[in-house]
C-alpha cells in the first residue's frame, strides 16, 4: 500500500510587524555570526603567536646546524666531476643545484617599446602587449643584447636528513655563502597546514 504524499503546510503571510521583526532578527543573527568569526580569528592569531614563539628557536637551531653541515660539506665536495652531492655517512646529504634560468626585466613598459622599435615582436605576446619570457629563453643570445633584459640563475643548497621528509634550503648569495636557511616540507604536507 502506498502512502499518500503529505502536503507541506503553506506558511501564512506575515504581518507588517512580523516582517519588521524578522528583518531585525536576521540582522541580530548576522551580527552574532560576525562576532563569532572575529573571536575565532583572534583565537587563531593567539595560537599562531604561541606556535611561532615555540618554533622560532627550533627553526633557528635547524638553520645553524644546516650552516655547519654546509661548511663541512664544502670541504668534502669533489673539485671535479658532475657530483653536486656530499653524503654524510648514512645520516643524509648536502646537495647543490641551480634553479631554472630566469629573465629579469628592468622596466617592462620601456622594454616593450624598445622591442617594438627594434622589430622584435617575437618577444611580445598580445593582447595586451606583454613580454614573452619563454621566447627570450629560447633565443637567449638575441634577448641578452637588448637593454633592460638580463638573465640570472640562482644556486641553492639543500640539507636533506635521511629518514625525514623535511629539508633545509638556502640560496647561495653573491659572496658564495648561503643566505637564510629555511625548513621546507613536501608540498602535500604544506597544503594541509
Amino acid at each position: 500500500m502506498s502512502k499518500k504524499p503529505t502536503k507541506k503546510p503553506v506558511p501564512r503571510a506575515m504581518t507588517a510587524d512580523e516582517a519588521a521583526a524578522a528583518q531585525r532578527r536576521i540582522a541580530e543573527l548576522a551580527e552574532k555570526i560576525e562576532a563569532a568569526k572575529i573571536a575565532a580569528l583572534d583565537k587563531i592569531r593567539e595560537i599562531e603567536a604561541t606556535l611561532q614563539a615555540e618554533t622560532d628557536p627550533l627553526s633557528a637551531e635547524a638553520g645553524e646546524l644546516a650552516a655547519r653541515l654546509y661548511d663541512y660539506a664544502v670541504g668534502k665536495k669533489p673539485l671535479h666531476g658532475d657530483s653536486k652531492t656530499v653524503h654524510i655517512g648514512n645520516a643524509g646529504a648536502v646537495e647543490w643545484a641551480l634553479s631554472p634560468e630566469a629573465v629579469d626585466i628592468d622596466d617592462e613598459a620601456a622594454v616593450i617599446e624598445r622591442l617594438q622599435a627594434l622589430g622584435l615582436e617575437k618577444f611580445i605576446r598580445h593582447p595586451p602587449p606583454e613580454i614573452d619570457r619563454d621566447a627570450m629563453q629560447r633565443d637567449k643570445a638575441e634577448a641578452e643584447a637588448i637593454e633592460g633584459i638580463s638573465f640570472h640563475q640562482d644556486e641553492k643548497v639543500y640539507v636533506r636528513p635521511s629518514g625525514s621528509r623535511v629539508r633545509v634550503d638556502a640560496k647561495i648569495g653573491k659572496r658564495g655563502k648561503p643566505g637564510k636557511w629555511k625548513l621546507v616540507w613536501p608540498k602535500d604536507e604544506q597544503d594541509t597546514e
